[in-house]
């Protein structure tokens, strides 16, 4: 995913890819059946979704790049995410410029 590593701790990429938590399988399943039914998880993942929605929402220029672009689509009407190839060609810059600034940085 965009953004990976930079500041997210790895049970956060675990768990964003579906992966179960680092020591999961230690726990006998009769342990995890009476921790669930103790603290049930009703509704977990569309509730979990609209906490991040709520986080985010007033500031979704911030969501680039990250798992909170996908909540914002979900959830908000008429969201449209950022377009890094049409930031490119949509650039107020030449292309000139863009030319000799990548000639110049493989130079050093």
């Amino acid at each position: 995913m965009p953004g990976d590593g930079v500041v997210t701790p790895v049970h956060v990429h675990r768990r964003m890819r579906g992966i179960p938590p680092i020591g999961y399988e230690t726990f006998p399943d009769d342990l995890r059946t009476k921790v669930v039914a103790r603290f049930p998880r009703i509704d977990f993942n569309e509730e979990i979704a609209k906490v991040f929605l709520g986080g985010v929402e007033s500031k979704t220029q911030s969501t680039e790049g990250t798992c909170n672009a996908d909540i914002c689509a979900q959830f908000i009407r008429n969201y449209k995410r950022n377009n890094f190839y049409e930031q490119i060609q949509n650039s107020p810059f030449q292309n000139s410029y863009w030319r000799k600034i990548i000639r110049e940085w493989k130079s050093i």
